[in-house]
């Protein structure tokens, strides 16, 4: 019985299920709040040269990588 339990649980859980109407345009509304932001921000980092235009661009490489693995292995 415990067993048929997990079993169905699992199964619930290894569906998936594609994000809502909401769920796409909250994060479309997020994506174009923040990225004017991010963009600033880099370019504020080279204008005051705490950054060159390269380091700038690695981290936004390394950045977005780590946030594909992480947002992949959430999912």
């Amino acid at each position: 019985m415990i067993a048929r339990s997990i079993r169905e649980i699992r199964t619930r859980l290894s569906r998936r299920v594609p994000p809502s109407a909401t769920t796409q345009a909250a994060a479309l509304f997020l994506l174009l709040i923040f990225l004017p932001v991010i963009a600033l921000t880099a370019w504020a980092r080279v204008t005051v040269r705490d950054h060159t235009t390269n380091q700038v661009v690695a981290g936004a490489m390394l950045g977005a990588i780590v946030a594909g693995i992480m947002f992949g292995s959430v999912r």
